[in-house]
C-alpha cells in the first residue's frame, strides 16, 4: 500500500507539474503541491516501515518509472533518451536516499524520527527536481511547447513577484503599468521631498514640492519624466512609452536571446534549467521540516492505531580480540 501510494503520488506530481509547464496556470499549482507533499510523506514512511532493502529498491524503481506512462508517445515508437535519463536520475537519487535512511535507521540505538528523515529527504527532493528540470527542458526547448504568450506570462509573473521588494526602495512604484507611468511614479517619488524655487520667482525662497499648486507639480513631473525617458531610450533604444513594462521586458529578453545567444543556443536552456533548479532547491529547503512533521504525525497515528509499534532488540555479534 505504501509503495502504491508513493507511485501514485509521484505520477500525480509529475502530471501536475507538466500541466503547469504547458499552461502556466495557477489552477494546477496547489494540486501539484499537495501531490508532492504526499509523495515525500510516502517515501519517509516507506523508509521507516519497510524493512527489506530489496523491497525498497523495487518501490524506488516503480515510483521513478511510473511517471513515464504519462509520456508514452515520447517513448514509443521513438525513444526520448533525455526523458529516460531523467527517470534514471530520479531512480538513482531515490534509491540512494532510501538506502541512506534505511541504513541510519538500522544502525540507530534509538529511532529519532526527525534526525533520520533529515539524512535522506533532501536527496529525495533533489532526485525529483532533476526529473522536473528534464521535463522543463524537453517541453520548452525540444518538444516545442513554449509559446510567446506563455513567455509573457512567465516574465509578468517574475516581474510582479519582485514588486514588494521594489516598493521598499521606491514605495510609489508599481511594475504592472506602462513605461510612462513607471517613470512618472519614479519622478514623483524623487520630487516630493525636493526643495524647489517658486515658479516665476527668480532667486526667491525655496519651497517644498508638496506646497506647489497641482498644475505646477504636474508640469515638473512631466519634465522629469521626459528626462528619465531620454535616459531610458539612450540605454534601450527607442521605446513606446505607452507599452506595458512587462511586455517591454519580454520583448527585450526575447531580442537579447535571439541576437546574443544565436551562436550559442545551448546557453539559454542551460541557464533556464540551472535557474529553475537553484530556485526550487532553495524553496524546498525551507519546507523539509514541514514534510517531516506531517509524516511524523501520520506515523504516530499508525502507532496509535496499532498498525506499528516500538520494540527493543538485543543484538550480539562475533568480533576478534587481540
Amino acid at each position: 500500500m505504501l509503495g502504491l501510494l508513493g507511485a501514485l503520488a509521484s505520477v500525480a506530481t509529475v502530471s501536475g507539474f507538466n500541466s503547469l509547464l504547458l499552461g502556466f496556470s495557477s489552477l494546477y499549482f496547489w494540486p501539484t503541491v499537495l501531490a508532492f507533499t504526499l509523495f515525500i510523506i510516502a517515501v519517509i514512511l516507506q523508509v521507516f516501515l519497510i524493512k527489506g532493502l530489496g523491497k525498497l529498491t523495487i518501490i524506488a524503481f516503480v515510483t521513478s518509472a511510473a511517471p513515464l506512462a504519462l509520456f508514452w508517445n515520447r517513448i514509443y515508437p521513438q525513444i526520448s533518451m533525455v526523458l529516460i535519463a531523467g527517470a534514471a536520475l530520479f531512480f538513482i537519487f531515490l534509491f540512494f536516499a532510501m538506502k541512506r535512511g534505511h541504513s541510519v535507521a538500522e544502525n540507530s540505538i534509538k529511532l529519532k524520527f526527525f534526525d533520520i528523515a533529515k539524512s535522506f529527504v533532501p536527496k529525495v527532493a533533489t532526485g525529483f527536481l532533476l526529473l522536473a528540470c528534464i521535463l522543463l527542458y524537453l517541453n520548452y526547448f525540444e518538444w516545442g511547447n513554449f509559446t510567446p504568450a506563455m513567455g509573457r506570462k512567465i516574465v509578468t509573473g517574475i516581474i510582479l513577484s519582485a514588486e514588494p521588494v521594489v516598493k521598499v526602495i521606491v514605495p510609489s512604484v508599481s511594475l504592472g503599468v506602462t513605461i510612462r507611468q513607471l517613470l512618472e511614479n519614479i519622478a514623483a517619488d524623487q520630487l516630493k521631498n525636493t526643495k524647489l524655487e517658486v515658479p516665476g520667482v527668480s532667486g526667491g525662497p525655496e519651497t517644498s514640492f508638496q506646497s506647489l499648486p497641482k498644475l505646477d507639480q504636474k508640469n515638473l513631473i512631466g519634465q522629469a519624466t521626459n528626462q528619465l525617458l531620454g535616459v531610458f531610450e539612450s540605454r534601450f533604444g527607442v521605446v513606446n512609452p505607452d507599452e506595458k513594462l512587462t511586455d517591454f521586458a519580454y520583448d527585450l529578453i526575447s531580442k537579447y536571446a535571439n541576437t546574443s545567444l544565436g551562436s550559442s543556443p545551448w546557453i539559454l536552456p542551460l541557464a533556464a534549467v540551472l535557474l529553475f533548479f537553484t530556485a526550487m532547491k532553495g524553496i524546498l529547503a525551507l519546507f523539509y521540516w514541514l514534510f517531516t512533521l506531517l509524516a511524523y504525525l501520520v506515523f504516530k497515528l499508525l502507532v496509535l492505531l496499532g498498525f506499528a509499534y516500538f520494540n527493543l532488540e538485543t543484538r550480539s555479534r562475533e568480533f576478534i580480540l587481540l
